[in-house]
């Protein structure tokens, strides 16, 4: 059983991965912690659907409790912030794996932390060591990973489908890829705001962060990556009164004589071992409610001529989050991608 950790469990995403961990065959779960407002709380007290399930009692994020605990693996689910302090304390002081939720370490330009986080990132080599954590993607890295920045839930969506594609080079790079994202309201966390409490959401959707969305330098860093030149994309995200998933509609352009087998193929050899990536048949669309409290990410499209439309839908606080950290965790420990989803 490999000892394991959650700093920052209060939050929806820290429930989702209290759950998996507490049936994981492979996994202990030795500790969660919080802050002030949830430390010496049962666990059970703040989620009642673990009533039965855990004993564990929150305690007060420490880095140096972190550090001196016999923990082998931790999952911050923490804020950006606290994750940009408390990683480089814990990695440069310990022997410890790290699974970072937040968006710390994902962006391999530190200019950019800035601008989209609001904060400056001078850890460089943490930046470069840190493995960007989708599994489908990059397991061999991960498999050998001390440090693991866990992907964004919007571009776990975009990246998953488009990335085949850019690779093999069948994608006019010439004209921009347009990301149209609908998130539920989870998305946005547990803690209270004005836009997000049950009167502003409920009967009404829209659209937030635009040109600044801090998800959106991720997503052109992966598709650049895989096509090898500047990818002209515009990243529209929108917030919609659903409680949990994310469904993406991406409209882009194919080169002359790409047919739809061709696109098929490609997710079929990309995918077709990976469990948790689900590829429709053509004509059928993906939808929410298939994907909601599940780990997977179904994929669908629609082509006219060069003209292509895809539809990604996943759970954004399981595979857009949680369930996709306990699958990099699995590749870090050596077991089985799928063991414990």
């Amino acid at each position: 059983m490999v000892k394991t950790g959650i700093i920052g469990a209060s939050g929806y995403s820290g429930l989702e991965l209290v759950r998996i961990l507490l049936k994981h065959p492979e996994a202990s779960l030795e500790f969660v912690s919080g802050t002030e407002r949830v430390a010496g709380s049962l666990y059970s007290d703040l989620y009642p659907i673990l009533r039965g399930e855990t004993d564990l009692k929150c305690f007060l994020t420490d880095v140096g409790k972190v550090i001196d605990s016999d923990v082998e693996l931790l999952f911050l689910a923490t804020p950006n912030d606290t994750s940009l302090y408390m990683v480089p304390e814990i990695i440069n002081n310990t022997g410890k794996k790290l699974i970072d939720l937040s968006g710390s370490f994902r962006l391999k330009d530190n200019a950019l932390y800035p601008e989209y986080y609001g904060f400056k990132n001078s850890n460089m080599s943490l930046i470069k060591e840190a493995v960007y954590g989708i599994p489908e993607l990059y397991a061999d890295l991960i498999r050998k990973a001390r440090l693991v920045a866990n992907p964004g839930c919007y571009p776990t969506s975009v990246v998953l489908p488009l990335v085949p594609l850019f690779k093999a080079g069948i994608v006019n790079t010439s004209c921009r890829v347009v990301v149209d994202s609908k998130s539920g309201v989870s998305g946005a966390g547990r803690k209270p705001s004005d836009n997000t409490h049950y009167v502003e959401t409920n009967e009404s959707m829209k659209a937030y962060n635009l040109h600044r969305h801090r998800h959106e330098p991720e997503i052109k860093q992966e598709l650049e990556k895989a096509a090898g030149s500047v990818i002209n994309m515009t990243f529209s995200p929108h917030l919609v009164p659903i409680n949990r998933g994310i469904l993406s509609t991406i409209y882009l352009q194919v080169n002359n004589g790409v047919k739809m087998d061709d696109i098929l193929n490609l997710w079929n050899k990309a995918y077709s071992r990976k469990k948790f990536v689900r590829i429709l048949p053509a004509g059928q669309l993906p939808e929410i409610k298939f994907v909601a409290n599940s780990p997977y990410c179904d994929i669908g499209f629609s082509l006219r001529g060069n003209d292509l439309i895809i539809v990604s839908c996943i759970d954004n606080l399981l595979k857009g989050a949680s369930s996709q950290a306990v699958q990099n965790f699995n590749l870090m420990c050596g077991f089985r991608e799928e063991v414990g989803l």
